[in-house]
């Protein structure tokens, strides 16, 4: 039974959380969602977790169900993005990254949110109770004031997390480049001397014949 609780936890949290893809030289890596009816808005975003000497740009692109040609947004140079838009046009819409010439690691996410769309799986202990029009409505409005402070509260938790992981690469890389000219300073240094030992008595030899 403990098993099942916790597998049943672990679903929970998978579907609350973004995809981490890993992005390809040149690569280009999608996420879907389907939209059934037009009164739906849908939240999407995407950072850029890591990236090959510190090259953390991507090109994104949104597109959309009512044109198959020409992507709705397209943007360059790009580390992170979100943004909520109102659907006008059921169908599927996806949200793409696209890498250049240095792998990358990046988190992408897309949801949806449509008025009148009832939950997956309602409590049935709910159905005992019943509420007059009046509190039923305030309480829908509390809820709904509370559920978009935490999606912007989960945001930017996600900008922080994205930033400082960022952060953690650029300063680890440095500090591998740091030990690899070091090396290098260390073997160069005896080197130089060897050599100009060499030349100064190759010049004093020719000299004195």
């Amino acid at each position: 039974m403990l098993q099942w609780c916790w597998i049943f936890l672990l679903l929970l949290l998978c579907e609350g959380s973004p995809i981490t893809v890993q992005l390809q030289k040149n690569g280009k890596e999608c996420v879907y969602i389907d939209i059934t009816e037009p009164d739906c808005k849908i939240s999407y975003y995407f950072a850029v977790q890591e990236g090959e000497y510190n090259a953390f740009e991507v090109s994104y692109e949104l597109w959309s169900p009512d044109d198959t040609e020409h992507p709705m947004i397209y943007k360059n140079d790009e580390v992170q993005g979100q943004w909520t838009f109102a659907a006008q046009e059921p169908g599927e819409y996806a949200l793409c990254v696209i890498g250049d010439e240095h792998p990358k690691i990046v988190d992408l996410d897309i949801v949806r949110k449509c008025v009148g769309e009832t939950p997956k799986n309602p409590d049935p202990r709910l159905s005992h109770f019943s509420l007059d029009d009046s509190l039923a409505s305030s309480l829908k409005d509390y809820v709904q004031a509370i559920e978009n402070q935490l999606q912007v509260l989960e945001r930017n938790l996600k900008m922080y997390k994205s930033r400082n992981e960022r952060n953690c690469y650029t300063v680890n890389s440095i500090e591998r480049r740091l030990v690899s000219f070091s090396i290098y300073a260390i073997l160069l240094i005896p080197t130089f001397a060897i050599l100009e030992t060499v030349v100064i008595r190759y010049i004093m030899n020719k000299f004195r014949s």
